[in-house]
């Protein structure tokens, strides 16, 4: 993705899924730079974007992908009602068994050139025991003149009902 000096985004990239017939607790989330580093990229806040569960018809989730709303905020083709992501700490956060979620990151672009992070490392708890998943889910950003990050058509129908995060212009 491209995006100039100045500009905020939310990326949602990363999935987390339990599979187990246990809950997991997540502890913490870390992001870890590619080859190319991440010194450009300041990192505002890592939180939890739960998705429905059991196939219930809600307008508190988003899809995947790079949002100049926060929280992440689309209006599908068909509907009135936008759709706005829920956020949770990601401390302590339960993921129940067959339950989804993804990794929101709110992140600021403060150099220029080409960055980005290669993985996120999940640590959990499950069943007594502290455990620690690393999932390969990369961002690579260039930062430079003349790219600004700008919402998507489906995120503008609903600036009125979060915040539009900041653009050097």
């Amino acid at each position: 993705m491209h995006a100039e000096p100045g500009d905020e985004w939310v990326t949602q990239t990363a999935f987390l899924k339990n599979v187990s017939s246990e809950p997991i607790v997540i502890k913490s989330i870390e992001l870890m730079p590619d080859a190319s580093g991440a010194e450009g990229l300041t990192i505002k806040s890592i939180e939890m974007a739960p998705l429905p569960h059991n196939g219930s018809k809600t307008y508190n989730w988003t899809p995947g992908g790079v949002f100049k709303t926060y929280p992440p905020a689309v209006l599908f083709s068909g509907e009135h009602t936008c759709n706005i992501q829920d956020l949770v700490d990601v401390a302590d956060f339960a993921l129940e068994p067959g339950a989804e979620s993804r990794v929101a990151v709110v992140m600021s672009a403060t150099g220029t050139g080409p960055f980005g992070f290669s993985d996120y490392v999940v640590r959990y708890e499950q069943g007594g025991s502290e455990l620690e998943q690393r999932l390969p889910f990369g961002l690579a950003v260039r930062i430079g003149e003349g790219t600004p990050l700008v919402a998507t058509k489906i995120e503008r129908p609903c600036f009125s009902d979060v915040d539009v995060l900041p653009s050097r212009n």
